[in-house]
């Protein structure tokens, strides 16, 4: 059954219609990401492990648990404020967009939130340097990695038609009937 004409429905909805700014001021974010920061820290991985041995005529297994120091992560921060990495990005990318128009406050934020953003890479790229992350996942994580451009004899290889392979049956391969 359709909704009555000139019903008020939309009125249950206006609050939810379209999305506010989650961080209003500099401030708000610095606080949240600082909290961020402190949940990281006291809450390391951890790393469970194993280890046989031979002792005597029966094995012996032993398992470590080992805390990890937690990364810092975009991912990581965005789902600690309840946002979707794409939000965040974007919020960015309007905030940058303005240019000279950004008011003080949104100067503030957007320059708040580029910092966190440098931060969490380059603790993730520390973090690596030293050992203490995987460098494989933090350099594709920071876009890092060597790109290959492939070329042929200097010209980019663009889609061509397909090649048809035509594949024949051979007797010997086929199945033997009796």
């Amino acid at each position: 059954m359709a909704a009555p004409k000139g019903n008020s429905y939309y009125l249950l909805a206006k609050e939810t219609l379209g999305r506010k700014r989650i961080y209003q001021t500099a401030e708000e974010f610095t606080e949240d990401f600082l909290e961020y920061v402190k949940w990281c820290e006291d809450n390391p991985i951890i790393s469970k492990s194993a280890t046989k041995r031979q002792v005597e005529e029966r094995e012996e297994v032993r398992t470590f648990a080992e805390p990890k120091r937690r990364p810092l992560s975009m991912y990581g921060l965005c789902s600690y404020l309840g946002v979707s990495r794409k939000f965040f990005e974007m919020s960015l990318k309007n905030l940058q967009q303005k240019g000279h128009d950004r008011t003080e406050s949104e100067d503030e934020l957007f320059t708040v939130m580029t910092r966190a953003r440098s931060l969490i890479e380059n603790q993730m790229f520390e973090g690596a340097c030293v050992g203490d992350f995987n460098a494989n996942l933090i350099i594709r994580a920071l876009g890092l990695g060597d790109k290959v451009d492939m070329t042929s004899d200097g010209e980019a290889i663009s889609a061509t038609t397909p090649t048809i392979i035509n594949i024949m049956r051979d007797e010997r391969c086929g199945r033997k009937t009796e």
